[in-house]
């Protein structure tokens, strides 16, 4: 098998961005990249489309033009694209409470909570309030029924924290009660099939063998059945000098195991028992073992089980790097766009991932990098990082749309060396005078 670093790069790239292409080169050759894509569209027409590497590291089969993989969480993206695009057909009302389209949503102290708190992180319903079961994220009815049961975990409207997953059934679940459709169905019809993109939420059985197996990071973190025992034993593992030198030794192993800064394991001794750590042991087993079934493909899981390239990643944002309208179709107006870009709620420490991090309508900002690991993109960009370092999103000012999609995860939710370089690249190219203020600065 030929290891994934001599596997060819190929597809299109303008002359004009070759210092991106090498910056794609480079992953493979430098920064352990398996399989990959690349798409940037600029006004609105592809000038990088790129692609290498493996889709199957166990077999050797080789990543083509029209292969796929799961994209994680830039699958709040798209979903976030729907849920504006209703706002801005006026059938969705920001700060009309929840329970005015979904009544069961106003249970367990969540009545008054307006959808704006949905799309901005700040709603408290960060994850649900009982055990999720194996494969329970592809029963759309049964997660929904447990946000319905779940408390928001703070007072809504008073801190912002990463909604990972339920954020994609919140908005769904929007989308579904006010048109009837699923949201697979309805980004499908509404986005997909008008801009002609390859990109699903909810794959169809036919397209599975185009699927690229992803490589998740894993530290071998205890999956425990329960969450009130894991708190007892996060608090004693922390309080106890001889346990706690013992955990930060097993992280210590795993880290340099990856290859990553052994410097980081306290840090991670200390997310044991938080609600960021609740959250990663209570997914059903989502992660890392079944979101890459046939079943998770096929399931319409809206925050993270998208299944995607960067040409369908880049082609969804494509019209929002132009005002909103592309190929003679308007999907929002100014108005509309202008929530999608701005930031609506901002956190020094994020109350869930607990990095600073900012949100628009549904949409993630940059985000100040923290142990080399963040989120750098245009002073007017948005869009949404997936897990391992993926990443798509739009910038008005610059006319740019950008799509990347990998296999082999990095470490985080945010990005790593080898999205940042080929962002960086890209916006070196189109003229930025820098990025210096933590995002890079529109043209002069």
């Amino acid at each position: 098998m030929t290891a994934p670093g001599l596997q060819t790069v190929r597809g299109h790239c303008d002359p004009r961005f070759q210092r991106v292409r090498e910056e794609f080169d480079r992953n493979f050759a430098e920064r352990g990249e398996s399989g990959a894509s690349l798409c940037v569209f600029v006004d609105g027409e592809p000038v990088i489309d790129l692609w290498g590497g493996v889709a199957d590291e166990r077999t050797g089969r080789p990543w083509e033009r029209d292969t796929l993989n799961v994209v994680f969480s830039c699958t709040k993206g798209l979903t976030a694209i729907c849920g504006n695009l209703l706002v801005d057909r006026g059938l969705l009302d920001l700060d009309a409470p929840v329970a005015r389209y979904w009544p069961e949503f106003g249970q367990q102290g969540k009545a008054a909570i307006p959808v704006r708190m949905l799309f901005n992180h700040q709603s408290g319903v960060c994850h649900v309030a009982e055990q999720v079961p194996r494969r329970g994220f592809n029963d759309w009815q049964q997660m929904v029924g447990m946000l319905e049961r779940t408390p928001p975990f703070w007072t809504p409207g008073t801190r912002a924290g990463y909604h990972g997953m339920t954020f994609g059934w919140l908005i769904g679940e929007l989308v579904r009660r006010v048109t009837g459709k699923s949201i697979g169905t309805f980004f499908r019809e509404e986005i997909a099939e008008p801009l002609g993109l390859d990109a699903w939420i909810g794959l169809p059985a036919a397209h599975e063998p185009r699927v690229a197996k992803s490589i998740p990071f894993d530290l071998g973190l205890p999956r425990p059945p329960a969450w009130v025992p894991l708190e007892a034993a996060a608090r004693l593992i922390k309080s106890t000098p001889p346990l706690r030198r013992a955990a930060t030794r097993r992280f210590e192993r795993a880290l340099a195991a990856k290859g990553l800064p052994v410097e980081l394991a306290a840090a991670a001794v200390e997310t044991l028992g938080s609600l960021r750590y609740r959250i990663a042991t209570n997914s059903g087993d989502w992660l890392p073992e079944t979101f890459d079934e046939p079943a998770g493909h096929a399931a319409e899981i809206p925050a993270g089980g998208a299944v995607a390239n960067a040409r369908g990643l880049a082609g969804a944002y494509a019209p929002f790097s132009l005002g909103g309208a592309m190929r003679g179709v308007r999907f929002v107006g100014e108005a509309t766009l202008a929530g999608m870009r701005t930031v609506q709620s901002a956190q020094a420490i994020d109350a869930v991932i607990g990095v600073p991090t900012t949100y628009t309508l549904g949409f993630s900002k940059s985000w100040r990098p923290v142990r080399g690991s963040g989120v750098v993109i245009g002073e007017d960009a948005f869009g949404t990082p997936g897990l391992g370092g993926q990443m798509g999103f739009a910038d008005p000012s610059f006319r740019l749309a950008f799509g990347y999609t990998m296999t082999k995860h990095g470490l985080g939710t945010a990005l790593n060396a080898r999205a940042q370089s080929l962002i960086d690249a890209t916006y070196r190219v189109l003229g930025s005078p820098g990025c210096e203020p933590g995002f890079w600065i529109r043209p002069r």
